[in-house]
């Protein structure tokens, strides 16, 4: 299940979301106050958590704190969602077509960000992941 919570907050910091496991049940909360780039990533990063990270045996809870992508389990969440919303084969020949119209890099980031509805940075970071740009 997905929920979506006004201002998710956790130990009195505004958080983007959370991925809880109980019982062979999962739940992930997003927090709605963010743009829809944003929760589209942060339930793509708590599904990193899920796929990458929970024993399904055991009780779990995950956080989702802005800019906070440090430890390894973080960043290994972070970039399954880089993949899940920006998949390499589709981002090469996107990127390459939009190259060959000519198109400066600035431009191409930004059609890049529109076409797989994420932000601008997230694209930066993906194109730098597939040695693109």
């Amino acid at each position: 299940d997905a929920f979506k919570i006004e201002g998710l907050a956790y130990r009195g910091q505004e958080i983007l979301g959370a991925i809880k496991s109980k019982d062979n049940k999962v739940a992930i909360i997003i927090n709605s106050k963010t743009s829809v780039k944003m929760q589209r990533k942060t339930i793509a990063h708590e599904l990193g958590h899920y796929f990458l990270h929970i024993d399904k045996d055991k009780e779990y809870t995950e956080f989702c704190e802005f800019g906070v992508h440090k430890d390894k389990k973080e960043m290994e969440a972070e970039y399954f969602a880089d993949c899940l919303l920006m998949n390499g084969e589709s981002i090469r020949e996107r990127y390459k077509e939009i190259k060959d119209i000519g198109f400066s890099e600035q431009t191409t980031i930004n059609i890049l960000a529109k076409l797989f509805t994420v932000r601008n940075t997230y694209i930066i970071r993906r194109l730098k992941q597939l040695n693109l740009g």
